[in-house]
């Protein structure tokens, strides 16, 4: 199983996980919302594989927090991003349940 932390400022993960995620593969370890400023779970490495981010034009905001938090960047997918999937072939086919074919 691979454990996944959502990091949601759309509120669009539930639908998109419900739809996109591998089920017998995935664990979702917790979705992060607005309200908490730096959930203590990002600090905490080994506690998820990979981070999905759901956002829309606030990507350096998440890159600069990312870079601030010495967070693995290897492990961070924009997951409404087809090229941030593209950067991560493992994740496409250990994660999603469709080969990535519902990725825009």
């Amino acid at each position: 199983m691979f454990r996944v932390l959502i990091w949601d400022y759309t509120g669009e993960s539930s639908k998109w996980c419900e739809t996109h995620l591998d089920k017998n593969t995935v664990e979702l370890v917790q979705t992060i919302t607005p309200a908490e400023i730096v959930p203590k779970i990002l600090l905490q490495k080994n506690m998820w594989d990979w981070l999905l981010i759901f956002e829309r034009n606030m990507r350096i905001s998440f890159e600069t927090t990312a870079k601030t938090l010495k967070l693995p960047l290897e492990k961070i997918i924009y997951a409404l991003d087809g090229k941030s999937w593209v950067k991560h072939p493992k994740a496409i086919y250990t994660l999603l349940n469709d080969g990535g074919g519902g990725i825009s």
